[in-house]
């Protein structure tokens, strides 16, 4: 890939992430973020996202990182137990990894099952209001679902996303709010 920039030509190198192996993303879950902070942030806000959305519970958030393809397929491959198709929902398979499809060039910053979620996962690379839009993303299917029935985010897959989008869009501000506040109340001495 070639830019002009400034006069000057540059050469970008676009790198295949570690994770990807055509067509397949790899990723391992986690326990807990790498941040405690973006952990307590994340669940906090997804409580917030959830009444705005009335969900009467809020979703567990569960966590996953990118892995190295060798180490991961090599592990999906030799678990002990019956290997589910990409499509499958990875919080129900034993593995610690797990492999999504998708074009080069991709990256999964959140996820909830279409048919039958167990909360949202998000990828711990998120930090700040890239993860508050991730959690409200993933929150609006879940809402969607509510409304909807389980199911219809499979059917509907063009709608699916942009309302979820058109969502977090529409609460930007808000977002803006709670990151906000969560820094001044961070920065007040105790």
């Amino acid at each position: 890939m070639r830019a002009l920039l400034c006069g000057e030509e540059r050469i970008y190198v676009v790198m295949t992430p570690k994770n990807y192996d055509r067509p397949l993303y790899w990723y391992r879950k986690v326990d807990r973020h790498s941040d405690p902070g973006m952990e307590v942030l994340a669940e906090d806000f997804c409580k917030l996202a959830a009444m705005w959305l009335g969900i009467p519970k809020p979703p567990v958030v569960y966590w996953f990182e990118e892995a190295e393809v060798r180490q991961a397929s090599e592990a999906w491959q030799t678990y002990p137990a019956r290997r589910p198709r990409a499509s499958e929902d990875p919080l129900l398979d034993g593995c610690e990894y797990f492999r999504w499809s998708g074009p080069s060039n991709c990256a999964f910053a959140g996820y909830t099952h279409r048919d039958s979620p167990l909360g949202i996962m998000v990828n711990v690379g998120r930090r700040g209001e890239e993860l508050l839009h991730t959690i409200a993303h993933e929150c609006f299917h879940i809402y969607q679902d509510l409304v909807h029935g389980s199911g219809w985010r499979k059917e509907a897959r063009a709608d699916v996303e942009g309302e979820a989008s058109a969502f977090v869009d529409s609460k930007t501000d808000e977002i803006r709010a709670f990151l906000e506040s969560r820094k001044r109340t961070r920065s007040r001495p105790q």
